[in-house]
C-alpha cells in the first residue's frame, strides 16, 4: 500500500473518528480499545483484510504521533515496520498460567488484541503456582533478537 492510499486511510479514520473519539493519541499505540474500534470500521466498512487493517492502523497511529492531522500532508504519512514483539499472557484459573507469544506486527496493541482475540497460539505455557483467583494481564515487549 502506497502513501496516496494510506493517506487517505488516514484521513478517513480521523473524520470518522476525530476529536470526539475517546481515546488520546499518545495511548493508541499500546491500548488494544482503539484498535479494536478503528480495525472493526477498517474491515467491516471498507472491507479490509487483518493484515491490511494492522497496516493501516500502525501507520494512522505512527503519523499521528508525529504530526499535527490537520496540516497533514501525503510526504508526512509513515510507512510501519514489521517488529517482533514478546507477549506473555498471565492468569491464574486454580493455577497461574504464563502463556509466552512472539509475532511479528506493527504496534503492541495489535499483538494484545492477538492474544487476546486467540488469533495465534502461544509459544510456550507453564504453570507457575496454585491459586484460586481469576485475572489477566499481557506484557508486551520489543524482541531483542529474531526467533
Amino acid at each position: 500500500m502506497n502513501k496516496n492510499a494510506l493517506y487517505k486511510f488516514i484521513t478517513l479514520i480521523y473524520s470518522e473518528f476525530g476529536e470526539e473519539f475517546d481515546f488520546d493519541k499518545d495511548d493508541m499505540r499500546e491500548n488494544v480499545d482503539p484498535y479494536d474500534t478503528i480495525s472493526m470500521f477498517l474491515m467491516e466498512s471498507l472491507g479490509l483484510s487483518y493484515d491490511e487493517a494492522d497496516f493501516v492502523y500502525a501507520s494512522y497511529v505512527e503519523t499521528i504521533e508525529k504530526y499535527d492531522i490537520n496540516s497533514l500532508t501525503v510526504d508526512d504519512v509513515i510507512i510501519p515496520k514489521l517488529a517482533n514483539y514478546d507477549g506473555v499472557k498471565t492468569y491464574v484459573a486454580e493455577v497461574v498460567v504464563k502463556e509466552s507469544y512472539t509475532y511479528e506486527t506493527y504496534l503492541p496493541a495489535i499483538m494484545r488484541s492477538a492474544i487476546q482475540e486467540y488469533v495465534i497460539d502461544s509459544d510456550s505455557t507453564d504453570i507457575t503456582e496454585y491459586l484460586d483467583t481469576w485475572g489477566h494481564e499481557i506484557e508486551i515487549t520489543k524482541s531483542k533478537g529474531k526467533r
